[in-house]
């Protein structure tokens, strides 16, 4: 990975390139990928956005757009991280485990603090060290380096000890585990045999043993004896398991289709994944936030499949993605990482996109200035042209006035008309999502169509409860048929909670009334 995949992220895009260039690994996590953890190459640990939740582990409850040391981390060699919704564990060179946030019930921590496990190992002597560490929704689950599983946080399904109904407490298992990773309620684990165990919440059929009920202990998923599983990959309550050959085994919930298998019916024994155009499958993802599911197959081909970008995919459809990461990014309705993201030492020499994100703005070397209402924005006239026809025409048409170093501009606002200027440096949106809007209009204006289609996208990927009425209505007043079609069907699988938004109650008497009798039509008003 590069720092060219960094800026896919839409916190990251707000830092000083200066900045970006020293990170090494980084994390996106918390609701809608608002917050980060940042390790830079010097080993320096830092937050950055919301921590209402004090996830970002630095003794306090302080959101920042600014990136905050987090000095209990600092130089600790940090090899990973995992996020729940609520708490963050980390994973140094030396196999120390550092957790913090909600641990479970009771216990909040602010700051990162190095777990100690010998309590819960008879004599007290913890002799291993971790590996790898994972997390679900509230509950977390790390590797030893001798294939143990231990588990800590919310215990309600019994997802942290299948035997055990303690609230806090670790799991220790008789078998030699080579990969764990979490469900939202539940834990799953591959042994060194390939075999498939979990244990915690099997009301979806998450356990993949054959039942929809809850069962104490630790239960053998049912994969055909003589298929090798070497890795998995858990959503919210589905599993992906990519055996030895490169295949993939599926099973638990399925209601967007992220099992992939034609239908939305749960299935709580592993189907084999069958699908021709994905050949042999090389790696597969998903995160416990989400039912998306994301797999690299031949020639590096990214396949995704389930809730993406807020519609459900029954079966694997390939992407324009060029990596997992990306995937994520760009069609997960959370968009947060589904492990860290780290950047290769080997970039040393800066790309043509960072020198023209630097570029952006630069009042050193740029040729023109464009003020609008008062405010000044630094460009370059070549960029501009090569960048948009709409430039493009007014630099021929109007030689007279673009010979000027400074243009005045009053349609668009200061912030919309930036954004869009900075797109045409880095063809990346920056732009909080109340202005979107305002932007695909200026797009409609000055014919951008590239702009108009990244628009589109970034309201569907950005759409929530509190905004949707407002896509709604300017869909319908710009006619965007595909759009509004959209955000109907938002609304309708969302709608006690939309009404009562303060943005509904806005929308005009003629929209209400084409919704309820469009709703109506759509049999959304059925008990």
């Amino acid at each position: 990975m590069t720092t060219r995949n960094l800026m896919k992220w839409r916190i990251i895009r707000s830092l000083e390139p200066k900045f970006i260039s020293k990170i090494h690994m980084v994390i996106v996590h918390g609701y809608l990928g608002c917050s980060a953890l940042i390790v830079t190459k010097d080993g320096i640990v830092y937050a950055l956005g919301n921590n209402e939740s004090g996830c970002s582990g630095t003794g306090d409850t302080c959101s920042t757009l600014c990136p905050t040391e987090v000095k209990a981390l600092s130089r600790k060699d940090i090899k990973s991280l995992a996020c729940a919704t609520d708490e963050v564990s980390a994973l140094t060179e030396k196999g120390e485990i550092y957790s913090w946030g909600k641990r479970n019930s009771t216990l909040q921590e602010y700051t990162p603090t190095c777990q100690d496990f010998t309590s819960t190992v008879v004599g007290g002597n913890l002799s291993h060290t971790f590996v790898d560490v994972a997390c679900g929704k509230f509950h977390s689950a790390a590797l030893t380096n001798d294939g143990k599983v231990y588990a800590w946080g919310q215990n309600i399904y019994r997802q942290v000890n299948g035997n055990d109904s303690m609230d806090r407490c670790v799991g220790i298992l008789g078998m030699k585990f080579v990969n764990v990773r979490c469900c939202s309620a539940s834990t799953m684990a591959v042994t060194d045999k390939g075999e498939v165990y979990g244990w915690g919440s099997n009301t979806k059929g998450e356990l993949g043993h054959g039942s929809y009920t809850n069962e104490i202990g630790v239960h053998k998923v049912k994969i055909p004896t003589e298929v090798v599983i070497e890795k998995i990959a858990c959503g919210q309550s589905h599993t992906l398991a990519l055996s030895k050959e490169g295949v993939l085994y599926v099973w638990g919930d399925n209601t967007h289709g992220q099992l992939g298998l034609g239908h939305k019916n749960m299935v709580s024994i592993p189907v084999k994944l069958e699908v021709e155009e994905m050949g042999k499958v090389l790696d597969v993802a998903a995160t416990p936030f989400d039912d998306i599911s994301v797999a690299m197959c031949e020639c590096n081909q990214i396949f995704i499949w389930g809730l993406c970008l807020e519609q459900s995919l029954v079966v694997p459809r390939r992407s324009q993605f060029d990596n997992l990461h990306d995937a994520f990014a760009y069609a997960s309705s959370y968009t947060v990482m589904h492990q860290p993201l780290i950047v290769s030492d080997e970039e040393q020499e800066m790309s043509l996109t960072d020198h023209l994100r630097q570029a952006f703005d630069d009042v050193t070397s740029s040729d023109l200035t464009i003020c609008v209402r008062g405010k000044s924005i630094h460009v370059h006239k070549a960029i501009l042209m090569i960048s948009s026809s709409y430039f493009r025409t007014m630099f021929k048409e109007h030689c007279a006035e673009t010979d000027q170093s400074v243009i005045e501009h009053e349609q668009f606002s200061y912030d919309v008309y930036r954004a869009f200027l900075k797109y045409l440096y880095t063809d990346h949106i920056d732009v909080p999502a109340e202005n979107i809007p305002e932007l695909l209009d200026l797009a409609i204006t000055y014919s951008d169509r590239g702009l108009c289609d990244s628009c589109v996208e970034l309201i569907k990927r950005e759409m929530n409860v509190a905004n949707v009425s407002l896509f709604y209505s300017f869909s319908i007043q710009r006619k965007l048929k595909a759009l509004e079609d959209f955000c109907f069907k938002f609304i309708v699988n969302n709608l006690t909670a939309v009404v009562e938004t303060p943005d509904f109650s806005k929308l005009d008497e003629f929209t209400i009334k084409s919704f309820i009798v469009k709703a109506g039509q759509a049999s959304a008003f059925k008990t």
